[in-house]
């Protein structure tokens, strides 16, 4: 197989490519320090925890920030996964591990526009697709550790057990 070069305009836009999906990381990073992960008053995040706390029948104390928690935990992987698709465009490794990373992002990206989008606008039913990414997260980890270190395994049974309580 022959391998042809890039041409120079190709290696300035693998590197303008790495440097913004770094930024785009750190921008993420930084607006986590600067908000503590704290719903902005007046914010949709905001009200859904309001709207929570006065629900009939009342939700479990972690259910109130749950839809922030789940939405972005997948947009830090996300952003992590952008990162690691700058380290690769860094240095020109452009061939087949950025496709994978991409889909990564985009998945992740995904799981969050879902939980935070829909057609219906309320608190309890972004609350219900995080619960729903709990569970089959749970369910995941459970089945893993499984696999791994078979089902008699300590880290089997905590996974198991959290999978239960989730559920």
């Amino acid at each position: 197989m022959v391998w042809i070069p890039y041409a120079d305009e190709g290696h300035r836009r693998f590197d303008e490519l790495a440097a913004l999906y770094l930024i785009c990381r750190k921008r993420l990073q930084e607006i986590n320090i600067e908000t503590q992960m704290v719903a902005s008053p007046g914010s949709v995040a905001h009200r859904d925890e309001h709207a929570l706390l006065s629900h009939d029948p009342p939700v479990p104390g972690p259910a109130l920030h749950l839809i922030t928690f789940t939405a972005q935990s997948y947009l830090h992987a996300a952003s992590e996964h952008m990162a690691s698709l700058g380290a690769l465009y860094a240095h020109q490794e452009v061939l087949l591990s950025p496709v994978v990373l991409a889909r990564c992002v985009i998945e992740h990206a995904a799981h969050a526009v879902w939980i935070l989008g829909g057609k219906s606008k309320t608190a309890t039913d972004r609350l219900a697709r995080a619960y729903l990414e709990e569970v089959h997260g749970a369910e995941h980890a459970k089945q893993q550790a499984g696999d791994l270190l078979g089902k008699q395994s300590q880290e089997y049974k905590l996974r198991a057990g959290h999978y239960r309580e989730v559920k």
